[in-house]
């Protein structure tokens, strides 16, 4: 995704303020999903969130790192880490398509605009990033053209439907992000695959904010299972109240499904319910259920409930226990 950025977003606001007042590419521009509005969240106080938004990563995993609360609950840290990683990624695509908006538009009129083709660094594709006016939305797709050959088909990297609101900073909307298309582009010798997959995000931050994602064809991050593919499936939905996240992992290699439900209110506090489905050495399936519940952040995130091992401070959860309702797909 790094080679995505080769545009700056620096380059790209110097540009735009060169642009005229009435500038037609604006409506557009707008209606694109913002990097900062879209985002899960982790459990923390509310007035001061650790996930507040993706810019908060826009420097990656090390300066998300720094942040990490010092949750004493295996599933509030899973929680946060799940939240990390998307943030990140989506937060990458989505600056690099809002930069490059910021640009002059190639062409532009009432029903489209259209941003290149322009050269990548290393000169071995081309890039464009066109959008549409759709049935009261606008349909875009960021592709790219091996550069050896005009004729070639463009390969779609990115594409997405977006539904503005009244409010520029909000809206609904879907994209997805196809980290298998790029191997049909030329790549400087040396290149290594990291991405794999299929990413698919689907949105609404118009009153409050709600996620639903699916990865397909992922890999494992952990070393010991690299060549693990991995499907996934995310539900986030965050309020004045609190937020919930869902999450559900299927190891297609392992064969195992792993879904944790991670719901927390304005104070931090919290709670998680875990339900792994795993073949079983003796033969069969085996069902395993575990729940944690902690404190709120004045409180540090101290655990005060476990059912494996078995703990219990005698202080009440904020929730009652809830089964995952989310599968992996």
């Amino acid at each position: 995704m790094k080679k995505l950025t080769s545009l700056t977003a620096a380059a790209a606001l110097t540009l735009a303020a060169c642009q005229p007042a009435e500038d037609p590419a604006q409506a557009y521009r707008d209606a694109l999903p913002k990097s900062s509005a879209i985002s899960m969240g982790a459990p923390a106080a509310a007035t001061n969130p650790i996930v507040a938004g993706a810019a908060a990563f826009g420097s990656g995993d090390a300066h998300a790192a720094t942040a990490v609360p010092g949750y004493q609950s295996e599933y509030a840290i899973t929680s946060y880490w799940a939240a990390v990683t998307f943030n990140v990624g989506v937060w990458w695509t989505l600056t690099f398509v809002h930069a490059i908006t910021l640009y002059p538009p190639t062409a532009c009129d009432d029903a489209s605009c259209t941003w290149g083709p322009w050269p990548s660094d290393d000169k071995l594709t081309v890039w464009k990033l066109h959008v549409a006016k759709v049935d009261g939305g606008y349909d875009y797709a960021l592709s790219a053209q091996p550069a050896s050959d005009p004729q070639a088909p463009f390969v779609a990297l990115i594409e997405g439907t977006a539904v503005a609101s009244p409010n520029r900073d909000h809206g609904r909307g879907n994209f997805t992000i196809d980290f298998d298309s790029q191997d049909r582009l030329p790549h400087a010798e040396g290149w290594t695959k990291k991405d794999h997959g299929r990413l698919a995000v689907t949105y609404d931050n118009q009153a409050g904010l709600h996620l639903a994602a699916t990865f397909l064809g992922a890999r494992n991050d952990d070393p010991a299972k690299l060549d693990h593919v991995m499907n996934a499936a995310y539900a986030f939905d965050a309020l004045p109240s609190g937020g919930e996240l869902q999450l559900a992992f299927n190891d297609v290699t392992a064969d195992e499904n792993v879904a944790l439900r991670t719901r927390w209110n304005a104070l931090g506090a919290g709670r998680g319910d875990a339900h792994a489905n795993v073949p079983n050495p003796g033969g069969g399936r085996f069902d395993y259920y575990a729940s944690e519940c902690w404190a709120g952040e004045a409180a540090g995130w101290v655990k005060i409930y476990d059912t494996d091992p078995a703990y219990d401070a005698g202080v009440p959860c904020a929730f009652d226990r809830l089964d995952p309702t989310l599968s992996a797909p």
